[in-house]
């Protein structure tokens, strides 16, 4: 018998520029439209004034990260945690992966 299916010429992989789209919708789909129209109805027109309070912190966080993106080591799987454990001489990092183990032991241990 015949394959009766019809051959699709689309490929099934994404680049980088199609999962930063994919990232960018859902940021934009969930932050902007869900959390403020929530917070709207919870608290007036102040949302304005904390997006405007909180501008220049969302700016010093993101623009240093996508420098570090651009970088090669920004470009590997787990390059955050290596150039972490880089920059503090192993000794710090080790500490805060305990603390992340310790955090998720006490949630999984929580009622």
């Amino acid at each position: 018998m015949k394959n009766d299916r019809p051959t699709s010429r689309l490929r099934r992989d994404l680049g980088t520029l199609e999962s930063y789209a994919v990232i960018i919708g859902i940021l934009i789909g969930a932050g902007i439209f869900q959390v403020t129209s929530r917070a709207w109805a919870l608290t007036g027109p102040s949302v304005i004034l904390g997006y405007l309070v909180l501008t220049p912190a969302i700016l010093a966080t993101s623009i240093p990260y996508a420098a570090y993106l651009s970088t090669p080591l920004g470009r590997e799987p787990g390059g955050e945690y290596l150039h972490i454990s880089r920059s503090l001489n192993h000794g710090l990092s080790s500490t805060s992966e305990q603390k992340s183990r310790w955090t998720l032991r006490m949630g999984f241990a929580a009622p």
